[in-house]
Parts: structure tokens; sequence; C-alpha cells
């Protein structure tokens, strides 16, 4: 299984960064760039292995002509390849290692890459703006009408209002028959002067003696 038809475009996440990979070619050796750097490399289609050098280049140090220059990164990964939604996505992921030219071990870490790559999502719809236009278009309609609808007013009252009926005097509010300090509330219906006689007074009205 080759390589996705050349020039292909992969999404690459490689120590934490995401980039870019291009590669030209699909099968035997390949070109392109990653992370905007020029890289050479081998795809074996037998095992389904890529190897990346990337920005291969050679310089005159140490009394040398034509030495690699340094850090030297190397990518080696597998393909895969899987099928969803009707697309066909191919996936490179394996190792890369750093060589800083020092005495001292090279850096590994991981790397993996997608074809095609993934597609952003806006956060927000037409039908959703539309919606959010027509809710905005709602409220400024209600608060126009709102507005030039007239706030439902009290009838105006000119003058003072009369009196239902006709004021009670102050000496209506006081039967001075009644104990002071005892209120009440309006005018008794009996007059003090033709009350009946009550209690101990009706019993010597009956015996019409006095004991």
């Amino acid at each position: 299984m080759p390589l996705p038809a050349s020039p292909s475009t992969w999404d690459i996440t490689a120590a934490g960064r995401v980039g870019a990979l291009t590669i030209s070619g699909t099968t035997g050796p390949v070109s392109g760039t990653i992370f905007g750097s020029p890289f050479v490399g081998f795809f074996d289609d037998t095992s389904q292995t890529l190897s990346l050098y990337q920005n291969p280049q050679v310089t005159s140090a140490g009394g040398f002509d034509n030495t690699l220059v340094t850090p030297l990164t190397i990518y080696q990964g597998l393909l895969f390849q899987f099928a969803s939604g009707g697309t066909t996505f191919s996936v490179l992921s394996g190792t890369l290692s750093s060589n800083s030219g020092a005495n001292s071990a090279p850096a590994y870490t991981t790397w993996f890459a997608q074809n095609p790559p993934p597609t952003k999502v806006g956060k927000e719809g037409k039908d959703g703006k539309d919606h959010k236009d027509g809710k905005d278009h709602k409220d400024k309609d209600s608060k126009d009408h709102k507005d030039k609808e007239p706030a439902d007013k009290l009838p105006e009252i000119h003058g003072s209002m009369p009196f239902l009926f006709d004021p009670p005097s102050p000496s209506e509010f006081h039967d001075p028959s009644i104990e002071p300090g005892r209120p009440t509330l309006g005018r008794p219906f009996i007059d003090t002067d033709e009350r009946p006689p009550v209690g101990e007074a009706a019993l010597r009205d009956d015996s019409g003696t006095d004991d």
C-alpha cells in the first residue's frame, strides 16, 4: 500500500508541537517539508515504513568538509489506513530522535500525522445565526411596540372627592354613659335613658322592694 496521492498534506503532532507535513512521492524516495523545514526520506511499500531526515545539510567544521549539520532529527514511523464516514484516513505514527552531535545519547519522543487533516467546525452555523438574528429582531419589535403603546393611566380626579356619607360628628364617636377608657365603635342603638334595667336594678324593680 503506497502513501496517499502525491503531493499530500498531513496534520502532524510531534513532541507537543502541531504543524504541517507535506510529502511528494508515494513509494521509494520521498521529499517535502515538515514544520516548514525540508526533509528527504524513503517509504518502504513492503514494510509500510517511512524514514525522514529533517533539514539535511553539510558544513565544514573541525578540519573536515561535508560534515552533517547537527542536531540531526530523524523521523521513523509506520503507515496505517482506516475508513470512517465514507472517507479513508491515513495515519503515520512512530518515534523521532534528535542527536545534538555531542557525546550524549539521542533524545527520543513520539509523533503522528493524519491525512486528510482535521477540519475546523464553526462555533455557530448559518441557522444558528439566523435564529439569533430573529430573536434580536423579535426583541427589538417588542421593545418598539412597548414604547409606542401608552401606559394605562388612572382617571384623574378634579377637586376633592365627596364623602359617600356624611361624616359623623366627634360627639358621636363617644357615649358619655360608657365607662371612661372603654372605646366604642359608634352610636348605641338605644339611648341611655330608654335602656331597660339590668342586673340588680332589674331585681329591685321585679320585687318592688329594696333589701
